[in-house]
């Protein structure tokens, strides 16, 4: 991280102050490096220097959460910073759920994000943001379901994509197929398990 050091040691001693795109530059490449705090630094920095988060700062902190497995901070800094949201956004907040199997706040966070403009969601008015739920949106919201075992509601899921404006794509129906998959070899080994404790 020295180099970021030395950016933002170049950029104050040649007099200039740090904007949204520096701030944006060094979150996505802690980000990317897997230097989730370092993210989440720079982050509140960009606060103190009175500069609003883009879509772009926000998802950047989300994934870097997702990297981390700290999904709880995710959701943290997604309900605070709701005028910064987009799909991307949201979808990496999916992301950080899905990564830390949590069915039920995915399964919520979809439900919640609005099927138009003008929500709670984009600021208030939205922002003229479109916030629809995408395929990936959904996808992470499965693999969340599949990862604790929720294949039910996976493939309930699936058949909402079909039911409305959302096409699956092969990874959303192999995310499903794994979940099912996993949920009939579990309940093969437990009849198995139960068959050979009764012949005991």
């Amino acid at each position: 991280m020295e180099w970021c050091c030395a950016l933002r040691y170049g950029a104050v001693c040649r007099g200039l102050q740090p904007d949204v795109v520096t701030f944006n530059a060094l979150i996505s490449v802690c980000e990317r490096s897997e230097r989730w705090a370092q993210a989440l630094v720079h982050f509140n920095e960009m606060r103190s220097c009175r500069l609003d988060p883009t879509s772009a700062s926000l998802s950047s902190v989300l994934s870097a959460c997702r990297r981390a497995s700290a999904w709880s901070l995710a959701m943290h800094f997604l309900q605070g910073h709701r005028s910064a949201a987009n799909i991307v956004a949201f979808n990496a907040g999916l992301s950080a759920l899905e990564r830390g199997s949590q069915w039920e706040q995915a399964l919520w966070l979809l439900a919640s994000l609005p099927r138009g403009r003008g929500s709670a969601w984009g600021g208030g008015d939205g922002g003229g943001v479109n916030l629809r739920p995408d395929v990936l949106s959904f996808t992470a919201a499965a693999v969340a379901c599949g990862k604790s075992g929720r294949w039910g509601d996976a493939a309930a899921l699936l058949a909402s994509m079909r039911g409305g404006s959302v096409d699956p794509d092969l990874m959303t129906c192999a995310a499903v197929l794994d979940v099912c998959r996993d949920a009939l070899a579990m309940d093969s080994f437990r009849r198995l398990q139960a068959s050979s404790k009764s012949s005991l």
